[in-house]
Order: C-alpha cells, then structure tokens, then sequence
C-alpha cells in the first residue's frame, strides 16, 4: 500500500522546510500529485527521490548535477557522482579565485586613485602653506625695511641738528 504524504510530514521526516521541497520540486520537475484543491501529495517513492536529493546535497552537489543524475535512467555510480562533485567544487573554486582576484584588482586601483588624490592634495596644502609663508616674511621684511629707513632718518636729522648746534656753538666761541 503507497502511504500519502502531506508537505509538513515530508518536511518534518526530511528535516527539511517545505519551502525547500517546492524549490526542489520546481527546479528538478519532480512529478508531484496534486488533490483537487492543489495540495501536494507525495507518496512513497516520492519521498525515497527526495531522501536521495537530500543525501547528494548535503554531499555537496549542486541541483543542476543532481537533475542530470535524476535525468538518467540508470543508476550513476558512486565514482560518477564523486567526478561530478569535484568538477562542481573546482568550478566553484575557480569562480571564487577569479572573484578575490578581481577584488583584490580593484582594491589596488582604489588605493592606487586615493593615494594621487591624497598627495595632490598634500601637495597643494604645502603649497598654501609656503604661501603664506612667504607672504609673512615678505612683511616682516616691509616692516624691518620701513624701520631701518626711520633710523635712518633720524640718525640724519639727528647728525644735521647736532651739525647746526656745533656751527652756532663756534660761533658763539669766535664772538667772544
């Protein structure tokens, strides 16, 4: 006698969510029945496949090789299916090489943009830097110029004035 199932028996003997059994029912076309309201109705070699699908994905196949092994009328054999894991794992393998490389190039192109765009930047704040630089030495320069010219100046004043002084102080002398 074939027993029937319903989607929650099958999930709870599988120890698999019955989102899962749909998903696989969908993308390996198992042939599941169906009552008149559309409830899925598995019976007993329905529940076998899906044992079986269970046991090759926790085997680490992927539901494109295990529908090629459903596909086949005969039994695959063990071998077979251990080829098709590896060649499943080294395609992954070599899907995630060529994803880190990438990374990795665009990484070292960031850093490579960030590392121009930071120096032109320093550069141009050195630049700012030694600007105003100069421009506080260019008026301390005023500055010190304007002051040499005062001493100067009154050095000058100071030298006629004291001129003037000893001209009339020899005056005064020659009159007396």
């Amino acid at each position: 006698m074939d027993n029937k199932y319903i989607i929650s028996d099958v999930s709870k003997i599988l120890d698999v969510e019955p989102h899962v059994l749909r998903y696989w029912e969908e993308e390996l076309g198992l042939n599941i029945e169906r009552n008149q309201l559309g409830h899925r109705y598995y019976s007993n070699s329905d529940l076998e496949a899906l044992k079986k699908i269970k046991v090759l994905k926790e085997q680490g196949l992927q539901l494109r090789a295990i529908k090629l092994m459903l596909s086949t009328p005969t039994e695959v054999p063990i071998t077979q299916t251990t080829e098709i894991t590896q060649a499943s794992t080294s395609v992954e393998g070599n899907k995630l090489r060529q994803f880190e490389m990438f990374f990795k190039d665009i990484l070292q192109e960031n850093n490579r943009i960030l590392k121009e765009e930071i120096s032109e930047e320093f550069a141009a704040r050195i630049q700012l830097v030694l600007i105003h630089q100069e421009e506080i030495e260019e008026r301390r320069f005023r500055k010190l110029d304007e002051t040499i010219r005062e001493i100067q100046k009154v050095r000058q004043e100071v030298a006629v004035s004291q001129n003037k002084n000893w001209f009339f102080s020899k005056r005064k002398d020659k009159s007396l």
